[in-house]
């Protein structure tokens, strides 16, 4: 699970530090507007897409899991810990958006 997971969040640690420029970049021009409305795409494409590859994921999942040559047991509580793991990604992705790419920028963000 951790090469999978690590692959994953190395991939949206990029997209976050992209985004980061993205709104430092529109906030060091002084448009801030131009900040909320990118860091707002940013995050609705930070929840969509890790949902996204989580369900391009699942099918391969027991594929990926037969290299290891798992125990009937461990095999399903890997499966049940790796649909898990495809539930909570987009939180995990939209937190390292906020803190790392939106918050880190400079840029306010109004949730509500």
């Amino acid at each position: 699970m951790m090469p999978v997971q690590g692959l994953i969040i190395a991939f949206f640690g990029g997209f976050s530090l992209a985004c980061s420029v993205m709104v430092g970049q529109a906030l060091g021009r002084d448009e801030k507007m131009l900040a909320y409305r990118t860091g707002q795409r940013i995050l609705i494409l930070s929840f969509v897409f890790p949902l996204i590859l989580g369900l391009i994921y699942l099918p391969v999942n027991h594929w990926y899991m037969s290299f290891y040559h798992l125990s009937d047991y461990s095999f399903r509580m890997t499966s049940i810990l790796m649909i898990v793991m495809v539930m909570f990604l987009p939180v995990k992705v939209v937190n390292m958006v906020i803190t790392q790419g939106i918050l880190s920028a400079g840029a306010k963000l109004d949730l509500f």
